[in-house]
C-alpha cells in the first residue's frame, strides 16, 4: 500500500486539468491508498458558491476516490476537531510551519503524512522542500501524476 495525502492546494488541479480524477481511482487498482484530515473536509465544505464548480469536482473526489479519514497528528486549537487530532509533540509540525504561522493547516497535513509514511502532494514546493529535508516522500500535482501513470 502507498499512501498518499493531497495538500488542499493540489484540489484545485483537478479542476484546471492538471490531474485527472479517473486517473487517480484507477490508481487505487495499483496499490495507491488516499487519505484526508478534517482538515481538507473543512476546505471542501467552506468552498463560497460562487466556485461551485470546484466544490463539485471535490465531492466528486471524495465519492470516486473515497479516501480515509486520519486525525491530525498534533491538536492545534481552532484548526483541529476534537475527534479528529492527536496530542502529538507537533516536532514535525513546528519544523513545516513558515514563521509568521501562515500555513497551519499545510504544516499539519505535511505533519499528518509524515507520520503516517505517506506521500504528501502540494503545489507549495517550500512545504516540499522542508518535508522532503525532514526525510519524507513529497511530490507535485506533476510528479505525481508521472508517478501515477507508471
Amino acid at each position: 500500500m502507498i499512501g498518499v495525502i493531497f495538500d488542499s492546494n493540489v484540489f484545485d488541479g483537478l479542476v484546471d486539468g492538471r490531474m485527472d480524477l479517473t486517473l487517480i481511482a484507477k490508481s487505487k487498482e495499483r496499490g495507491y491508498s488516499y487519505f484526508i484530515t478534517s482538515l481538507q473536509s473543512d476546505e471542501i465544505a467552506n468552498i463560497p458558491d460562487s466556485k461551485r464548480d470546484k466544490r463539485k469536482m471535490m465531492i466528486l473526489f471524495l465519492i470516486l476516490v473515497k479516501p480515509d479519514v486520519l486525525p491530525i497528528e498534533t491538536f492545534v486549537f481552532n484548526h483541529s476537531r476534537l475527534d479528529f487530532g492527536k496530542l502529538g509533540n507537533a516536532e514535525v509540525y513546528s519544523k513545516l510551519l513558515k514563521s509568521d504561522n501562515s500555513n497551519i493547516n499545510d504544516a499539519l497535513i505535511g505533519e499528518t503524512a509524515f507520520n503516517n509514511k505517506y506521500i504528501l502532494v502540494s503545489e507549495d514546493k517550500e512545504l516540499i522542500k522542508n518535508f522532503i529535508k525532514l526525510g519524507g516522500d513529497g511530490k507535485t500535482i506533476t510528479e505525481f501524476v508521472k508517478l501515477i501513470k507508471g
